[in-house]
């Protein structure tokens, strides 16, 4: 918890190059989380939703509840759901990061925007069969 409050506030967002080693070892990022503390809220059940609130030495105090039903929640949230133009960008960003080509991105995306005219989902499944950078397992 601590690294993915550090990375947000330091690049305001979470996004996949967060869990490289350089940013992971980032002293920014170190430093920050050392000033941190976590304490439980006594009437949280474990259930949505929670609470980050961040106190800064001046007092000043800024408070997000967990997006369950928050009219300002970010999309993809369950009661905001993501427009298609706001999952195509995110497919392009991912493809982008992995360094999948347009020709590739485009053929899947095309192929799992329209399973319906399917024939043999091992169709759809080849089209990420070497998606990105794959590694052996």
């Amino acid at each position: 918890m601590p690294y993915l409050l550090a990375r947000a506030l330091m690049d305001g967002e979470i996004y996949l190059d967060a869990f490289t080693t350089e940013k992971f070892m980032d002293p920014a990022a170190r430093e920050l989380m050392a000033k941190m503390t976590f304490s439980p809220q006594l009437d949280w059940t474990g259930n949505a939703p929670a609470r980050i609130t961040i106190r800064k030495k001046s007092g000043q105090e800024k408070s997000w509840d967990s997006f369950n039903g928050v009219r300002n929640a970010p999309a993809g949230e369950v009661n905001t759901p993501m427009t298609d133009e706001e999952i195509t960008h995110k497919f392009d960003r991912v493809c982008a990061y992995m360094h999948v080509s347009n020709e590739q991105r485009d053929r899947a995306r095309t192929t799992w925007g329209n399973l319906r005219s399917v024939k043999d989902i091992g169709d759809a499944i080849r089209t990420l069969a070497t998606f990105g950078r794959p590694q052996a397992l």
